[in-house]
């Protein structure tokens, strides 16, 4: 998995150290050809939020406080009443783009959504049959629903009652 880009809305740490509602990063031009990108930066200024919303699952890995269901929340993480985190990597040449919408209007919700850029680079979900844990792992039986994202795994503030069904922004 390469990331190629990344937008955050809404999260404390850019908004705590930029004093950023939102962030745009476009690693393909940052990164250039380097073969090593640091991240540099005072205490609180918004490092560890970036790494840990470059994979396209839901957690902020250095965030969660115990491994599995319970161990981490994106509400403790997130300032507006929507926020996002939108990702678009690549992965075995084929490019993705994975959408977290974490609501907290007084009801809270998060949404996931994965899709594949097509040979005209517009964006469709994922096909049926095809999961973001499919597309990065190994295939395996599994009890999820396949057309779903799991949001229930390690570190996951959701349960698998709370799936939500991969569909177009």
């Amino acid at each position: 998995m390469y990331p190629l880009s990344l937008t955050l809305k809404g999260f404390r740490g850019i908004r705590d150290g930029l004093g950023l509602d939102v962030l745009t990063l476009d690693l393909e031009r940052l990164a250039g050809d380097a073969e090593l990108v640091a991240l540099s930066g005072a205490n609180g200024r918004g490092k560890s939020t970036i790494l840990d919303n470059l994979q396209p699952f839901q957690t902020l890995p250095s965030r969660a406080s115990l491994a599995g269901p319970g161990g981490f929340s994106y509400y403790d993480h997130v300032v507006l009443p929507e926020s996002e985190k939108d990702l678009v990597w690549l992965h075995e040449g084929r490019r993705f783009r994975s959408q977290i919408v974490i609501r907290n209007n007084g009801r809270r919700a998060t949404d996931a959504f994965l899709f594949e850029a097509d040979a005209e680079g517009r964006w469709r979900p994922v096909v049926r049959n095809r999961s973001l844990s499919g597309v990065l792992c190994p295939p395996a039986p599994t009890r999820n629903n396949p057309s779903h994202i799991h949001q229930g795994g390690a570190g996951s503030d959701q349960g698998d009652s709370d799936q939500q069904q991969v569909a177009a922004a």
